[in-house]
């Protein structure tokens, strides 16, 4: 399962600001990858950050600290991927994005 959460949610750019929007969104995620862990049988997740904002990088990251004891959850770095060829929503960053999450998700599946 592949989530990319908060890329428009206009969190705090600096963890160390990080306010009560910050630790509500948190929390929810959290829980919504338990839900979905319960719902699909405990899948590999990977938790994405990017492309149209890194600003809550930090919060993902927290996410995926909360729960790796718990589930096999990793980060799916989708950074960097918008440029003057790859625009938002265009189908060059569609594709770009989509081989970037196969080759992340192959190397940690061993496919």
């Amino acid at each position: 399962v592949e989530v990319n959460l908060g890329t428009n949610d206009k969190l705090s750019a600096d963890e160390s600001e990080a306010g009560e929007l910050e630790a509500q969104f948190e929390q929810a995620y959290v829980q919504l990858v338990r839900d979905m862990a319960a719902w699909y049988g405990a899948p590999v997740v990977f938790l994405a950050c990017g492309p149209m904002s890194s600003a809550y990088c930090p919060y993902v990251f927290n996410v995926i600290d909360a729960l790796e004891d718990e589930l096999p959850v990793f980060f799916l770095d989708q950074r960097g991927v918008l440029n003057a060829t790859n625009q938002c929503c265009g189908a060059n960053a569609d594709v770009t994005l989509g081989e970037l999450t196969v080759t992340a998700i192959s190397q940690v599946m061993g496919w």
